[in-house]
């Protein structure tokens, strides 16, 4: 029995059911509505994971560091949750974060090719505070004041990512 047909059937048994205002008992045709509908779930199911792969398998790497990083396992809500609150953000809230982790990154590239230290300041010496303390100013005060610029803009970014994504899903297609 089609899935369309088997809920139509037990709709109908239902309604009836209530009309009467008692209820009634479970023949055949309904254990093939119910069987019908719960096969046709099961196939979809493994169909939409044998379609998506490539989301299948960034989904288990990503989940699996998010069990690491809450130190719990696959029965915990919590990495699930998580799990679903990136897919349940929208792409441009993703992007900008993406953009914003890039810029973030360049400058501490800028600030370690300066020579900064980035220990500790608790176990810094003073010498190499002072250190860090000048060459910051020194990065600021130039003409171009690069530090202060992000490096990347979202348009940028977005395109290079749509690219990677694309070249991805060309070289790993199924």
């Amino acid at each position: 029995m089609e899935v369309v047909k088997g809920i139509k059937r037990l709709a109908w048994r239902f309604s009836e059911a209530t009309k009467k205002n008692n209820t009634f008992v479970i023949n055949q045709n309904d254990l093939d509505a119910l069987n019908g509908i719960a096969k046709y779930i099961e196939q979809t199911q493994q169909q939409q994971y044998i379609d998506n792969q490539l989301f299948a398998k960034l989904f288990i790497k990503v989940y699996a560091k998010m069990i690491e990083h809450y130190n719990t396992d696959i029965l915990d809500p919590i990495p699930r949750k998580a799990m679903y609150h990136i897919l349940e953000t929208p792409m441009d809230r993703i992007l900008q974060d993406f953009t914003d982790e890039m810029n973030f990154n360049q400058k501490v590239i800028q600030l370690q090719d300066a020579g900064i230290n980035f220990k500790h300041p608790l176990t810094r010496t003073d010498k190499e505070t002072i250190h860090n303390t000048k060459t910051i100013k020194e990065l600021l005060k130039t003409a171009e004041n690069d530090y202060l610029e992000d490096s990347f803009d979202i348009e940028f970014v977005a395109e290079g990512l749509k690219i990677e994504i694309n070249n991805a899903l060309n070289l790993f297609k199924n």
